[in-house]
């Protein structure tokens, strides 16, 4: 359905279809990976078509005595790409709880305005967690049909559960709230229908991917400082000399600064001297300088200053 829908959602910004494509064949991977092992769990079962579908969604709960054993192999792989599956909708339903907490408080528009945008998304996280039971369900009836008694699965169920009712359990604290303010919601737990939901998912699919692709990272301070961080270090040379200072290989993410490469053209330095430590063309910025330190990196050509590295790395002398 994804694929067939894909380009009518009238979205089209530079740079991500490529990723958008990768992303699409991702979710029929799964899809057909999952539906794969499904069959091959409820064939030999004297199941009919209809009911090989129905397996997935909603799922069935084979009880015959007959079934083969389904390989160990195609069954973790096939809960490996559910469950990060379940992981995706349970962190955008969480995303869109924030949302929904802030468009509550917002001044900037209209009742009716407000009301629209809450209802759509509460219709959405509605679908997302009916969307995760059904999973789960399907999960739960492939490991029965699949006679093992493997308790790493059962575990990864157990703790999806888990979540799922803690999640499910905010979200009626949050509906609750809704359902006393002013905005007088009629149906709180409205979903959306499938095509809805498979559409959502893959806009915000390509929002994420947007702000990813136009998203670089930027750490700066002394030698020592960037090493600490687990930022920088020296290869090459002998006994330390003649080496070269770089990224480290094994960087800590969370050391670096995320900026907007569409929003951010100038790097606050204001240091007597300063080396980039990582590879960027020397005519795709300059380094301006006032009185006598140098003031800040000025990008004069974002697109190609970026375009071999989003990490940007200064050293600060």
């Amino acid at each position: 359905m994804i694929a067939s829908m894909s380009s009518g959602t009238g979205l089209d910004i530079p740079g991500v279809n490529k990723k958008l494509n990768e992303e699409i064949m991702k979710m029929n991977v799964k899809s057909t990976a999952f539906l794969a092992v499904s069959c091959l769990a409820l064939s030999a079962c004297n199941q009919s078509q209809e009911e090989v579908m129905a397996s997935y969604y909603p799922p069935v709960i084979i009880e015959s005595n007959e079934c083969p054993e389904i390989s160990t192999d195609s069954l973790e792989a096939v809960f490996a790409l559910t469950l990060e599956d379940i992981e995706e909708n349970i962190a955008m339903v969480y995303e869109k709880q924030g949302l929904l907490a802030v468009e509550a408080d917002a001044h900037s528009e209209t009742d009716s305005e407000k009301k629209n945008r809450i209802v759509e998304n509460i219709k959405l996280i509605n679908a997302l967690m009916e969307e995760n039971k059904q999973k789960v369900k399907s999960l739960q009836a492939m490991l029965y049909t699949s006679k093992t008694n493997n308790k790493a699965l059962e575990s990864a169920i157990a703790d999806a559960e888990a979540r799922i009712e803690s999640q499910e359990f905010e979200i009626g604290e949050m509906k609750s709230a809704l359902a006393q303010s002013r905005l007088d919601i009629a149906d709180l737990n409205e979903q959306l229908t499938a095509f809805e939901l498979d559409n959502a998912k893959l806009e915000h699919d390509v929002k994420t991917m947007d702000e990813e692709l136009h998203t670089a990272y930027i750490a700066k301070g002394s030698y020592k400082e960037l090493k600490e961080r687990n930022v920088a270090h020296k290869e090459g040379g002998i006994l330390g000399l003649g080496s070269t200072k770089s990224l480290a290989n094994n960087f800590d993410p969370s050391q670096f600064k995320e900026i907007d490469i569409r929003e951010t053209r100038t790097i606050p330095v204001n240091a007597k001297k300063v080396k980039i430590l990582t590879e960027h063309p020397d005519d795709s910025y300059a380094l301006k300088k006032r009185d006598k330190e140098i003031a800040y990196l000025n990008i004069t050509d974002p697109d190609k200053f970026w375009k071999a590295n989003k990490f940007l790395v200064m050293e600060i002398k």
